[in-house]
């Protein structure tokens, strides 16, 4: 046992490790083509049954899963320039820190907090009742579309 401690690299150690990979710089066109087969290979993945009825608030799209890969996606592009962004591990925080760098607008960082917060409440909710993660689309008005509507932008327009 104490050999294999030894070999476990100490915290400061993988921080230093982990701040390195995610502040290389990167080529945006590419990073953004990856991620998006990325989403693409989960979606598949993760892809509706024909008979399923509902919204999945993780795996749909504009669900949690979307919030996720954008958000990712924006410290990957951003992390050199603003190293800040790396610090923060939860996805809620890091909008905030990403939206503090001037990565993203404000704006969408609090929608996207708002709604990453709500998808996981609902999610929380389905799992406590044992009901899986799909919830009648009515629940979630037109949140979805507004999260994916965010995700083309980023996406197709960047």
């Amino acid at each position: 046992f104490d050999e294999l401690i030894r070999h476990v690299p100490a915290p400061a150690a993988f921080e230093e490790a982990r701040r390195a990979v995610l502040c290389r710089a990167r080529d945006d066109t590419l990073l953004r083509r990856e991620v998006e087969e990325m989403r693409e290979r989960m979606a598949a993945t993760h892809a509706t049954p024909k008979t399923a009825t509902g919204f999945d608030v993780k795996h749909d799209r504009g669900g949690i899963v979307d919030i996720e890969f954008m958000v990712q996606y924006w410290v990957l592009r951003s992390a050199q320039a603003h190293p800040e962004v790396t610090v923060p591990r939860d996805n809620v925080h890091i909008l905030e820190a990403l939206a503090g760098a001037g990565a993203i607008p404000t704006e969408r960082a609090e929608f996207l907090s708002s709604s990453y917060r709500r998808l996981l409440s609902v999610e929380q909710r389905l799992k406590l009742m044992e009901r899986g993660t799909r919830v009648a689309p009515e629940e979630l008005g037109d949140l979805p579309q507004a999260v994916l509507k965010i995700w083309n932008e980023t996406f197709e327009a960047e």
